[in-house]
Order: C-alpha cells, then structure tokens, then sequence
C-alpha cells in the first residue's frame, strides 16, 4: 500500500520542469554576482592606482595663494 502512493510522486517528480528553471536561474544569477566581483575588484585596483597618482601629484606641488 505504501509502495503504491511513493511510485506515483517519484514520477511525477521526475518529470516536474519547475524545479529545473528555478536551478538554472540560481546559477545564472550566481555567475552574475560572480562576474560583477571580479570587475569590481578590478576597477578597484586601477581606481586605488589613480588615487595614488593625484595624491603623490598634489602633494609635490606647492601651495600658492
């Protein structure tokens, strides 16, 4: 009897598509966010390298009124 009721629900399963979608987004968006850390880190790093230049520039010249 129990054997009965479980065949049936782990076909239906089997066959179920929505859970299938809901896999493939959790991994699109996870690239995304992925993809986003390395352009962040990036765009960090030559944004860190631009500060320095201005700062050592502004520092070396002086301040005239």
């Amino acid at each position: 009897m129990f054997g009965t009721k479980i065949l049936p629900a782990t076909r239906r399963f089997a066959k179920a598509e929505a859970g299938a979608i809901t896999v493939d987004w959790v991994a699109l968006c996870a690239m995304v966010i992925a993809l986003c850390m390395l352009l962040f880190a990036a765009i960090s790093d030559a944004t860190d390298l631009a500060t320095e230049s201005t700062a050592t520039t502004m520092r070396e010249k002086p301040v005239t009124r």
